[in-house]
């Protein structure tokens, strides 16, 4: 994982703890994570997953097994494919809803962050 792929605030997993870790600065190549660790430690990326989607307050739709979001008047849905997520807009139309899906592969909790602070200018933080 590169520094320009993160943002502050961006959750991860110490590798060998389990403990949650967020990234509170960067500079350049350097990434600071809070957390006192002594001796070896290792940040992983989360791997995205339904029970994550709820915790960062997304509604589940039992219907077509989606997860939508909503931002003023547009509705986001998140759906799985295999093991990765993508997501589009919603619309309403006159005959009926339709999805545009603009965004493929996301496999991390800090990837979803990215894209949802880059759509609504809002972080998204655990309910």
């Amino acid at each position: 994982m590169k520094a320009n792929e993160l943002r502050i605030g961006n959750l991860f997993k110490e590798q060998y703890s389990g403990q949650l870790i967020k990234v509170i600065a960067l500079s350049g190549v350097v990434i600071t994570f809070d957390g006192n660790f002594k001796g070896k430690w290792q940040a992983e990326p989360i791997p995205l997953t339904q029970e994550w989607l709820l915790k960062f307050g997304l509604k589940h739709d039992l219907y077509d097994d989606r997860f939508t979001f909503e931002m003023g008047s547009t509705d986001y849905v998140v759906e799985k494919q295999d093991d990765w997520y993508f997501i589009g807009v919603k619309y309403n139309t006159s005959k009926g809803n339709s999805i545009v899906y603009f965004s493929w592969h996301i496999y991390h909790v800090h990837q979803l962050q990215n894209l949802y602070f880059a759509l609504t200018l809002e972080e998204l933080t655990t309910s």
